[in-house]
Formats: structure tokens, sequence, C-alpha cells
């Protein structure tokens, strides 16, 4: 950590447990951070052995990832990382975390490419580390009574959530903008700190720095201040300051091509950019003194909070002072400096390289030789890989002339480099749900009880819904539902049918009724699906439907819905439909229906049992209708009542714990949010409700079927035209339409019937009605002569054949007029051919 110490000596193998004050003695800066840092390693400690490697603790286990329609949030709550505290606050957006700056890829950019199909899963996890905060940082650290004084500083936790593929089934190429540039150039550092893929999405692995890693090792040799200088006989520390030297990693590689800075104040003198315009760099101080200030010659390094917050962490630039101008607090360095963004606490820390050797990208280390630092200081790298950050800290004490190398006389020579912790921890594993067509999460944490209750309750034995055949939150259709019925599975075997009934599985169905328009009713009650058979019984087919709802017919609507009581529950809503508000009234239809079981399977089937089946689905699929002609689509809600829905009896009767809670997902049209369900489901309870729900469109049907040039003659050269005329030439459409807009792409099958046909008329392939859309179009093409004046007259057919096998179609008339051909003559002369007059029968 780069602050103004006199030296760090903490040493954990040393195993000190405090610091104690003599009396009459130095307190120095060391021996309070020695104290500090005993107390945060024992605290650590214990808390890893208490937690383990990471945990949350129960009940407030925070870093929760979830999806909200193209964005990861984090939740809430407390997580430990080998011993170190994270706590979040709030529930947070991906993109809105204070130390991941313009994270690349996005959160919204992963999950498309999830959903695309690109990659197969999407890794989250926690980044851990520690960094120093000064009064640049934080002003509250200077104190006004002391004219803004420079006080001490403070250690703390950075930790950010990053996502990245877990895998990819195409290339994905991201590197085209500014960001994923950098991050492309990174890509070498990048691979030593992004976890591995794995079979296992929660099983995130890291790969360890590559071996050797490099090391350094100091002693005094003589020389002067200049490190352009060449060794000379030992002669010990030559400074007149006692100083903590900081030798750190500029560019990572090999001993051939990593580079080095150095410091003599540990990198500890900084100051923040006002400004910068070509060569000068405008500050806000040229620092305390002369000896913590800035000098031609020296070196200083730019950056700002990207560099230290950015997708992946690195160093910034260094530029050579030429001169210093202070009554412009200004820095004239020696070639022009890069633009910074002055809302990302930019600033200038200087370092101390001279000589030759030392450039903008570092100095280079030379393995095996001993490199003059200054003061008599020499340090020597082996040959070995460095990673950038890595850094030494070497003691420089005038008064003894030497330095204090290795630390306090212990161990080698040759030391390996301090890097700097960086700790990770997977979250979450996000993968496509191709079933259900929606993104799912897998928590990848560990949580922990705290030490009050390392014996948790007993989780009571339950029944758990693990299934439903419905689509939870989206839309299916009549007659998916008259064929599969409604189908619950269990982790364990089904309640008996004797104590199965719509009082413990209520199926309600909420029917949107829009309030139109009188023309609007006419239309709907004078629509051929409504069978006219059906109109005259409806006022006497009440029985067949609950008492709250009546329906009658009239000459303006083709329902009345009557409330009785309070028992009729209304709720108006509103639905936005071409541009036009229309509102909506819903009302609750509780549907019997019968029940049975296989296995652990509850399958509940409407209708079942009644005598005039046939009337009773014509009439609820009559009332869902009415709202599909709005798009104000019916709701089905599920309820699965936990306190008296059991199976087993006695010592072995357990209940149903079907509390399922929500997750954000999509609908099968990937674009519409909707709310999922996490199963199985179960809170840890003796009992609980289950609850969910669907939408219900009627089934599809064709409402008509219009030719628009319904009789035509086809003629000796070819043409077809309206019956009666010669020209102009037509080409006969077909135009299919619903009985409401398609809820999906919709087959249409189209025969042709009559005499003759498939010489006549050419044949039809299947339609598709894209979804959204009511009508559809082919063309009828006549391909060939009836041969006969007299109207030949075909049927046109199409027809839907539903999830259940029913079949719905409607016809429409088509005739062709043909012509006769005239025998052929005997066979002319030349002269005679000339002679006669051409004439031709066109019939």
């Amino acid at each position: 950590m780069k602050g103004d110490f006199s030296r760090i000596r903490f040493n954990p193998r040393k195993h000190y447990t405090s610091v104690l004050q003599q009396q009459g003695r130095v307190a120095l800066d060391a021996d309070g951070n020695e104290q500090c840092s005993i107390i945060e390693y024992i605290r650590e400690t214990e808390t890893t052995d208490i937690v383990g490697p990471v945990g949350g603790p129960v009940g407030d286990e925070g870093f929760a990832i979830t999806i909200n329609r193209n964005t990861i949030q984090i939740g809430a709550g407390r997580y430990y990382v080998d011993g170190i505290l994270c706590e979040n606050e709030a529930l947070l957006d991906y993109t809105q975390q204070p130390y991941l700056l313009d994270p690349s890829p996005t959160d919204a950019e992963l999950l498309a490419d999830l959903t695309s199909g690109l990659i197969t899963s999407i890794q989250v996890y926690l980044e851990v580390s520690k960094r120093l905060v000064t009064s640049r940082d934080d002003i509250c650290l200077r104190e006004p009574a002391l004219g803004q004084a420079d006080t001490t500083v403070r250690v703390q936790t950075v930790w950010r959530v990053l996502a990245r593929a877990g895998s990819a089934v195409k290339p994905v190429n991201r590197f085209t903008s500014a960001a994923g540039a950098r991050l492309a150039a990174d890509a070498a550092t990048a691979a030593l700190l992004l976890p591995k893929p794995t079979t296992n999405c929660c099983d995130m692995t890291w790969p360890l720095p590559p071996a050797p890693i490099g090391t350094l090792g100091a002693q005094t040799g003589g020389g002067s201040g200049d490190c352009s200088c060449q060794p000379v006989p030992a002669a010990g520390y030559l400074g007149i300051e006692n100083q903590l030297y900081r030798v750190e990693i500029q560019e990572s590689g090999d001993e051939t091509t990593a580079t080095f800075k150095c410091s003599r104040e540990n990198g500890s003198v900084v100051v923040g950019i006002t400004g910068v315009s070509g060569k000068a760099v405008y500050v806000d101080s040229l620092g305390p003194d002369a000896n913590l200030g800035f000098a031609s010659g020296q070196w200083v390094e730019i950056s700002d909070d990207t560099d230290q917050f950015g997708q992946t962490p690195g160093p910034g630039t260094l530029y050579q002072i030429d001169k210093v101008i202070p009554e412009r607090l200004t820095l004239q360095m020696t070639e022009t400096v890069a633009q910074v963004d002055t809302t990302r606490n930019p600033r200038a820390r200087r370092w101390d390289q001279f000589g030759a050797s030392a450039v903008s990208a570092g100095v280079p280390l030379a393995a095996n030789t001993w490199l003059p630092l200054e003061n008599g200081i020499q340090i020597r790298f082996t040959p070995g890989n460095y990673l950038t950050g890595d850094y030494w800290l070497i003691p420089a004490r005038a008064a003894s002339g030497e330095i204090d190398w290795p630390p306090c006389g212990d161990g080698p020579l040759q030391r390996p480099p301090i890097r700097p912790r960086v700790l990770r921890a997977p979250l979450a594993c996000i993968t496509w749900d191709t079933a259900v067509k929606q993104i799912s999460v897998k928590d990848c944490r560990t949580v922990f009880y705290p030490l009050t209750e390392l014996t948790p309750p007993a989780v009571p034995t339950a029944l758990h819904v693990t299934a439903i055949n419905w689509p939870q939150d989206d839309v299916t259709t009549f007659d998916w539902l008259l064929k599969n019925g409604l189908q619950v599975t269990l982790d364990g075997t089904a309640p008996s049918l004797q104590y199965l009934s719509a009082a413990n599985f209520t199926v309600t169905f909420e029917v949107a009724l829009p309030i139109l328009s009188t023309s609007e009713r006419l239309a709907i009650a004078g629509s051929a699906l409504v069978p006219q058979a059906l109109k005259d019984s409806v006022a006497s087919a009440t029985a067949l439907i609950p008492n709250s709802v009546k329906v009658a017919a009239s000459t303006t609507s083709v329902f009345t819905a009557v409330a009785k009581g309070s028992a009729l529950n209304i709720a108006k809503e509103f639905v936005n439909f071409q541009q036009r508000e229309v509102a909506v009234f819903r009302v609750e239809v509780l549907l019997d229906g019968e029940f049975s079981t296989a296995g652990s399977t509850i399958t509940w089937t409407p209708f079942a049992s009644y005598t005039n089946q046939v009337l009773a689905v014509t009439l609820l699929d009559l009332l869902l209708f009415i709202g599909a002609t709005e798009e104000a689509f019916s709701r089905v809600r599920v309820k699965l009542a936990g306190r008296s829905l059991f199976s087993g009896a006695g010592a072995n009767q357990i209940y149903l714990d079907g509390q399922a809670f929500g997750t954000p997902g999509v609908r099968a049209d990937k674009v519409t949010a909707n709310v999922g369900l996490q199963l199985p489901s179960g809170n840890s309870a003796k009992a609980s409700d289950f609850e969910s729900w669907f939408y219900l469109a009627p089934t599809l049907s064709v409402l008509s079927l219009t030719i628009d040039h319904p009789t035509v003659q086809f003629n000796v050269n070819g043409t077809v035209t309206d019956a009666g005329t010669a020209t102009p030439a037509v080409a006969p459409m077909a135009t299919i339409t619903l009985n409401y807009a398609a809820p999906a792409d919709t087959t249409v099958t189209v025969t042709i019937n009559g005499p003759d046909s498939s010489g006549v008329i050419a044949p039809f392939s299947p339609l598709t009605i894209k979804s959204g859309s009511k009508t559809g179009q082919f063309p009828v093409t006549v391909i060939g002569n009836t041969g006969t004046l007299t109207p030949q007259v075909y049927s046109i057919v199409a027809q839907i054949t539903d999830i259940s096998g029913a079949t719905k179609s409607q016809s429409a008339s088509f005739s062709v007029k043909g012509y006769i051909r005239k025998a052929p003559g005997p066979r002319l002369t030349t002269r005679a051919k000339i002679a006669k007059a051409p004439t031709e029968n066109n019939g």
C-alpha cells in the first residue's frame, strides 16, 4: 500500500498477538500499524475457521444474483470471503457498482448472447481486495481545525461482482469498442485473473500465476544519487534521510520483457490533476515541501479510477517531467500527455527512477545483474515471471548507513514479491432453460448458521411441487387445456382421490369481458362461431356454469354478466389495443373438474363428468373469445391449499409445502417479461400454499374464407378473367380470417374439392399465419381449361386442427368457366388458307 510509512514489519510467522508500549520509548507509526495488522490477521483467521472459505449468514446472506429483464441485479446482505466481510447495503444493478467502471461485456450483452444461443452459461463471481484510502480519496480524512491538515489513512475492502461467459457455442468478438480493445491488449494479464470454464458452472477455478515467480535481492554497494552511475565498492547507504524504497513491476512478463519503477517514498507522493493541455499537466498541489514534491527529470504515473476499478485493473501511464512551473501549479512533460477525465479522480504519482534505462515503459529488469538504485543501494532480479503490481519494500536508515534487507535479517537475500491479494468466490450460474424458454439462475453461494444456531431447527417432512405442465405466467389455448388438463407433480405420493376436491385444488378463471360498443357486440353476436342452436338454448344452460354468472342471449350481445351478491368479484382493468383504450371487467368463474392421480402426479380435467360436455365447452370457449377480440386473454389461477392437501395418515401424514418463489423470466416469445417460479417448492414449512397462474386463449378457428374473384373464366390465350369478360386479366386471391389474432405461428391446411380439380386449379400448400395476425392470403391459380362453357364449381376449404385433434374449417365456392376447342377440319392448301377468314370460338 502506497502510504507515507516508515516501514511495514508485520510477519504472521512470528505469532505476535499484541504490541505493547514502554515508558520513555519512542512510538513509531510502524508499531501502531503492526498492531492493526495483528488484529486484522487474527480476526480474518478466526472468521475463516468459523465460516469456512466463503459464506453468508442464514437470513441475511448477501449478493444473491437475480435477473430483471436484461439486467443482472445484486442482492443486499453480507458475505465473507476468506474471512473478509463484504457488505452490500441495497439492491444494486450490475452496471451501478462503485468499484466496477465500464464493464465489458456488459450484463445486457452477456444475457443477449445467452438467450440467442451464442454462449451456454454466464458465471457470476465476487472479487475482493483491499486498498489504501488517503485524504485524496476521502476529504473527511483531513482536519478542518488544523487547516485541512492531512492525517491518517484507511484500509478499505473493495468488492465487485463480475460476470463472464462460462462457455461459448460460437466465437463472440467484442473487441470493437475502445474498452474492448483495451481488454484485448490485456488478454495475457486477464487470463491470470479470470476463472476457467468447468463442467460444473458453479465450480469456478482460477489459475495460479505462471511459475517460477521471479525474486529480488538488495544490498548496499556505494554509488551516488544518479542511477546512471556504475556501482562502486561497498560503502553502505549514502542517503541523508530515512527512506522506504518501493520497487514495483510496471509491465508483466518474464525477465526479458518485464519492467519496473521505483520510489524512495513508497510511492506516496501523489497530487490531483485538474486538467491537461498538450505537454502541460495542471495539478492541485506540488507537494508539501521540496523532498515530497516534484523536480525536472522525475517520472510521474498518470492514472484515474478507471485504472483501479476497470474490468482489468492496471497501471497508469509514465511521463517524464521536463520542468516544474510553480506559479501555475504545472508539470511540463517531455511529451504530449493524453487527455484525462476530471470526473474520475485523475492523479499524478511521483516515481524516482533515473538514467538512460528509464523510459515510459519503465526500467528493464536485466536479470542476474546488480542494478544501481540510488545512494549506494543495488537490486538484482532473478529469471522468472513477474506480474504488474508485484512489489518489494526496502527500508533504508541514514544513522546506520544500512538497508533493512532481508527484513530484520529474516530469510534469504533473494525474496519473492509482495503480491496484492485478490480473492474470488462463485455467486451464481446463469443458463437458458430451453424447456420453458426462460433464464434460470443457479445459486452458487454457501450459507452458514450463526453460532447461536449451530443446530438449526429440523425441517419438517413435507410434500413439494417439483413440476407443472402449464406455462407459468404465459399464454396457452383452450384446446390444449381440454387435451392435457392441469398436472401437478410432487416429490412424494399424491394425495388420495377421496381427499382431492375443488376446495383444496382450486382453479379460477378470471374471464376478461371488454366493454364494447353496440356495433362491436352485434358483430360478435352475429359471429358464425356461435351456433344458432347454442344461442337458442343458452338461457336454459345456466346449470352448466357457476351460479355467480348467468349467461343469456340477446340481439345486442352474446351474454350479459349479472352479479349475484358479493360472490361475483369484478376488477376493472385496461388494455391498450390498436391505439385505443378499452375497459375490461374480469369476472371470476370457479370451475369444478375431475381429478385423477398416477404415482406422484395429480391431474385436473375440466368438464369430464358433465352430461352435455359439448355445450359447456362451447360456452366457456365463447367467454374466452370475447376477451380475445381485444387481446385481453382470460387469466387462470391455480391454488393448492397446503394445510388441507396431504398424503399418508397418522404419524406418516405429511402436508404440502407449496410456497414457490418468483423469479424474473420471459415468455415463449422471448420478449415479454414474466414471473417464473423456482421449483421444487418449499420454504422449510410444515404446510404452505402453492399458487400459479397462466393465460388462456380460446380455441383458434377459421372465421371466414373469401375469394376476391369467385367466378372466373379460362381463355384460349391462357389468361384468367372475371366470368363474362375477356379483359382485364385477374389473379384471384383467397383471404383466411381467424377468430382472433394468433398467439403463435399457426398452420392452416387448404384443400380443393370439385370436378377434375387437379388439372384446373393448382394444388395448395399449407398457409402459415404469423403470430399476432388474424389474416393470411394465398393465390387461387387456374392452370387448365375445364373444357366446357358451363361454369364448374369447386369448393376451397381452409382448416385448422387444434391440439385436441378437433378440426375447424370454413369453405368458399370458386367457379371456373372454360372454352370448347373446335375439332380440326380438312387439311387446306395454302391458297385456301389465305382465302378463308380466320375464326375461333372463344366460348
